[in-house]
Parts: C-alpha cells; structure tokens; sequence
C-alpha cells in the first residue's frame, strides 16, 4: 500500500495486508483440518447407527425367515428406512441344497430410498443370519443382511458443518488480526510514524527540538535506544555546526590581522630562544649558588617574579637545604627543612606526586621562617616545581609574585622547561662538589710523596 501523498509505500498497509494473508491462510488450513475430523465424525456416527440397527434386527428376523415370515421380512425393511441414515437395506434368504450340500441364494428382499446411489466411502453393515437349534445343537445359514448410509446425509450435514466452521474461524481470525494490529499499530507503529515525520523534517534549524515519543514511560526498548540515538547524533551535528559557525566568523578576523599572528608566532619564537640560551648558561655552570642567581635574573626577563627560592636535597637524604632565596630583590639566608617537617609547603611540594604546585595567598602565608621567611602580605601568588633528573626529585624550585595572575599557562610552561635545564645544572654540580674532596686530597697526597721519598 501507497501513501497517496508521498507515494511511499506505508509499513502499517504492509503491516494489515501481510496479517491479513497470514490469517485467511490460517482459516484455510482449519477449515480443512476441522472439515476433516467432522466427515469421519459423521461417517463414525452413521457407522454406529447401522451397527445398532442390524444388532436390533438380528433376532427377529432370524425367527421371520426360519419360519418364512414374508410380510414380517417386508415389515422389517419397511421400519429401517425411518431412520435418515438408512439408504438401502436387502435381505436374502438361503437354503441348503440336499444333493451337493452347498448353500444357494433362494430369495431376496430389497428396498432402496428414492435416488439413493452406491458409494464407496458409505458406511456399510453386512452379517449372515443363521438359526440356532438348541435341541439337536446345531447353527444352520439361513440368510443374510445388508445396511448401507445414505450419503446425501453426510453430504448434507458436512455442508452445515462447513458453513458453521467457515464462519467461526473468519470471525476468529478478523478478531485476531484486529487484536495483533492494534498492539502494534499502539507500540509500534504510531511511534514509528513520528520518528519518520520527525526524520523528514530534520534540518539545521530544527537540531535543538529533540524527539519525544508519546509514552507513559521510559522502557529502555529498542524504541527508546533509537530515539536516544537520535537526539545524541542532533546534538553532536548541532555542536559540530556551531563550531564550525565559530570558525567561519572568526576566519575573517584572522585573515585581517595577519601581523598579530605573526607578532604572537615571532614571540614564541624569541621564548624558545630565551629558553635555549637559559638551559645552555644554566648547564655551563658548576656551581650551585651561580645556577640559582642566573635562573632568578633569566626568571625575571620571562615572568613578573618578584621572590624566588631553591631548595635542594642533602647527601644524606633526610632533608632539604635551602640554599637560596630572594625577596623583593633581598637575598635571605639559607636554611634547613627537615624531611619530617610536613607542614612547610617546600616540604610537603617535594614530597608530593604533583609536579607542580600553585599557591594562593593562604598557602603563601603559611611558609614560616624556616621556609625563606616570605611571609608577606604582598606576595598573592606563587608556584612550586619539582627538579627532576631523570626518576629522581633532587629538590624544588619556588616563584613568588604580588600579582595574583601572574602564573597563567604560559608562565608555567616557560618554567617547566627551565626546571629541566635547571635540574640538570644542579645535578652537574652536586656530581661535581661529591668529586671535588678526593681530587684535593689526591692532589695533596701527590705533592707530600716527593718530601716523603727526600726523607
């Protein structure tokens, strides 16, 4: 089936016709099958009545043909054609020829219902007639009876039945198919029907209605995964559009003021530059206290800092050394943090998984005088990075600025990377103050030997 407005073939006409073919076959297949059981029923119940009638006549006209009885034999046949089932009966009489001691047909009695005919699948009774003699014991044949159906009987009746069965099973099966399209036309088919209206109106203005069916619940069906599945892919489509609106609009303004993106790319450029020139002085240097003055002057020309501290851990790992610290260009004296004192902020950063470590004024204020004694009231943010040589932490580095946005991405990556040139230098150095004791005393143990061999 067509709708007649879009031409498009209707999943609920299928759905009617396809029900539709299913029951009018069903209703052939028990129309046939019922057909069947009522024939042999009937057949088995006109079986029955021959067998009643010939058990009723057997005894009385055994007596009426032993004694010849010829109007008891006719009233005999006269009476079993008041039963409708009866359409033929006939009844021979034998007798025993003395000379070859054979039996042989002496007379016959017949009588036939108007336009009755011979069939072969008629109910048909057949049994001899024999007398018995009590006297001298003895059972002599002396005829036989024969029943046959009317078949117009059964013809008639299996019509009636037919009629009977043909109308309850169409009745049957149009109740059915009504009951089987209402439940899916009610869960199925009206839902599938919005969403396809909803599918045909889909466009770019209509990405933020989302699709809603009619129904009293959320049943997590298949209906509902589509409907789901619908909205998230109208949603995606609706963000990736107005992205890509967002960049259209932008697109312009970046082609008219090329010169900001080159000034913006030259200065990443000088940063790299400035942090290779960092990393190459940083790591030319030996000695610990050099490193740390020439990473706070280099800190400066890339970040506003205004104190700055390195603390670095001793030999014997048990704490931290701190061995410098600038405030407001004020060099303070260094000192020694213990590994167990966790309340110190420099402690607990160089004990902590993260690499680096914002603070605010609150945690500002929490570093003692143990800790570079920058307690001030000034300071309003600051950020604590980890030195690490290779998987080991060998101390931190601390910036402190009286701004309170002074770290933003930018800072904290250009301090990240001078963190690793500046944990390389440290490490450089600490190597190269553990070599300095045995090459003095080696150089002392050389120039006592020549005195020594003079002796």
């Amino acid at each position: 089936m067509k709708n007649g407005e879009t031409g498009i073939r209707s999943l609920a006409g299928r759905l009617v016709l396809a029900t539709l073919l299913f029951c009018l076959a069903f209703t052939f297949a028990t129309v046939i099958v019922k057909t069947w059981l009522t024939w042999n029923s009937h057949v088995q119940t006109m079986q029955n009545q021959l067998n009643l009638i010939n058990g009723i006549y057997q005894q009385t006209l055994n007596k009426a043909i032993w004694d010849l009885d010829r109007a008891s034999i006719e009233e005999h046949l006269r009476s079993s054609f008041q039963v409708p089932a009866v359409g033929s009966v006939t009844i021979k009489l034998i007798n025993l020829n003395s000379e070859s001691k054979n039996y042989y047909e002496a007379e016959s009695f017949s009588l036939s219902k108007p336009g009755w005919q011979n069939t072969s699948w008629t109910p048909k009774i057949f049994s001899q007639l024999k007398h018995h003699d009590r006297t001298a014991g003895t059972t002599e044949t002396i005829g036989s009876l024969e029943i046959e159906g009317d078949s117009r009987i059964l013809i008639a009746e299996l019509k009636s039945e037919v009629v009977n069965i043909i109308s309850t099973q169409a009745i049957y099966s149009l109740l059915l198919a009504g009951f089987l399209m209402l439940i899916v036309n009610r869960y199925i088919t009206t839902h599938i029907r919005k969403i396809a209206l909803h599918l045909d109106r889909f466009s770019p203005e209509t990405l933020n209605q989302p699709l809603r069916l009619e129904r009293r619940g959320t049943y997590q069906d298949e209906l509902d995964k589509l409907v789901n599945g619908i909205n998230a892919m109208q949603q995606n489509l609706s963000e990736y559009l107005e992205h890509k609106n967002q960049y259209e609009e932008e697109l312009p303004t970046h082609r008219d003021h090329p010169s900001e993106a080159n000034m913006a790319l030259a200065r990443s450029a000088e940063t790299l530059r400035q942090q290779g020139d960092i990393g190459k002085a940083l790591t030319a240097s030996l000695d610990s206290k050099a490193i740390c003055v020439a990473l706070y002057q280099h800190l400066r020309e890339l970040m506003p800092i205004d104190g700055f501290a390195v603390a670095l851990l001793k030999s014997n790992a048990n704490a931290l050394e701190l061995i410098y610290c600038i405030d407001d260009g004020q060099e303070k004296p260094s000192a020694l943090l213990p590994l167990e004192q966790t309340d110190s902020p420099l402690v607990n950063a160089f004990l902590a998984m993260e690499e680096v470590q914002l603070l605010d004024e609150h945690r500002i204020a929490q570093l003692g005088a143990a800790s570079c004694d920058t307690i001030r009231s000034t300071m309003r943010q600051g950020v604590i990075h980890q030195l690490t040589a290779g998987r080991n932490c060998i101390g931190i580095a601390m910036a402190l600025s009286h701004a309170s946005d002074a770290f933003q991405q930018r800072e904290l990556e250009i301090f990240r990377s001078i963190a690793v040139y500046a944990a390389i230098a440290f490490t450089n150095a600490i190597s190269y103050d553990m070599s300095k004791t045995p090459r003095q005393h080696a150089d002392k143990t050389l120039q006592d030997l020549p005195r020594e061999q003079d002796n």
